[in-house]
């Protein structure tokens, strides 16, 4: 099962990425075949557009990949959503 990492990157970095460059984010995300997008793509609001959700094909990395791109420069804060369970 896919699992996902919300992710709040400085202006700098969400603007590196939009703007496709290289970023400190491509080896962490490369190692766990992980891909990048937008949360809200192409929001006019300059703190909504801080946001990107990373996504890896392994349940089970999702806390190492979070544990890493936390202490990557730009990522201001970086959060796995748990799984759905039952009430």
């Amino acid at each position: 099962m896919r699992m996902e990492i919300t992710l709040l990157l400085s202006d700098a970095l969400a603007t590196t990425i939009a703007n496709r460059e290289p970023s400190v984010l491509d080896a962490p995300l490369t190692r766990y075949h992980a891909s990048l997008r937008a949360l809200h793509p192409g929001s006019a609001d300059a703190q909504l557009r801080r946001y990107y959700l990373a996504s890896l094909p392994e349940a089970h990395a999702a806390e190492q990949l979070r544990a890493e791109l936390a202490h990557v420069s730009g990522v201001e804060a970086a959060y796995v959503k748990p799984e759905a369970s039952a009430p």
